[in-house]
């Protein structure tokens, strides 16, 4: 109960902490038709950039992947309470259940924010549990990259995790696809890690560009 109660003083918080925040999320082409086609997919993040993020559930049908952590089951009622779908596991702990859990929900219509090198890191380094679940699930794989103007951020956390300041400014870009080539390659490819990689600092230098702009 306690837990629960402090899950909803966290959302309310968050809520109006999101109310002041400018925001600007830019989608490519190929994401706004699979959008339109209710295509299954994955947003690729950097696991620190999720409190950026978590106000797209309003515009996404989201799903998310947490761990069986007592943090994670705090993350989770707060997710919940934003309207997001969760499965429960990690790769470190219940990894196959959660990732199995994940999919059956992709293949219900869910889209997926994937924070690529969690749980535990290390830091933007992406794990191969990525692409196992765009395989088993047919879906594709989108990178994203956020930029925000001024925020807060935890520095004994190994993901740097940040949380946007009142008033800041907010860009989220969702790239190109992932090649359905590539996604049918070996999940712990070092040439598949390193092509994401690429295309998640391209996203990520097209937000700083367009925060500049704003």
């Amino acid at each position: 109960m306690k837990q629960k109660f402090f899950a909803f003083l966290i959302f309310i918080f968050y809520r109006c902490l999101q109310m002041t925040w400018k925001i600007q999320i830019i989608e490519s082409e190929d994401f706004k038709k699979d959008l339109e086609e209710k295509q299954p997919y994955l947003i690729s993040l950097w696991h620190g950039n999720e409190l950026a993020i978590l106000h797209i559930s309003k515009r996404y049908k989201l799903s998310a992947l947490v761990s069986h952590s007592k943090d994670g089951q705090l993350m989770t009622n707060v997710l919940q309470m934003m309207g997001v779908k969760i499965a429960r596991g990690s790769s470190s702990r219940g990894g196959v259940g959660g990732l199995k859990a994940l999919i059956r929900l992709i293949k219900k219509g869910f889209a997926t924010v994937y924070a690529v090198d969690g749980p535990k890191g290390p830091y933007r380094v992406i794990k191969p549990g990525l692409f196992e679940a765009a395989k088993l699930s047919r879906a594709k794989i989108y990178p994203s990259g956020i930029a925000v103007s001024n925020y807060w951020m935890s520095k004994r956390s190994w993901n740097k995790a940040i949380l946007p300041k009142p008033f800041s400014k907010i860009v989220m870009v969702i790239g190109k696809p992932m090649t359905a080539e590539a996604v049918k390659a070996d999940p712990r490819s070092t040439d598949l890690r390193l092509e994401m990689t690429q295309s998640m600092h391209n996203a990520e230098q097209d937000a700083l560009a367009r925060l500049a702009e704003m």
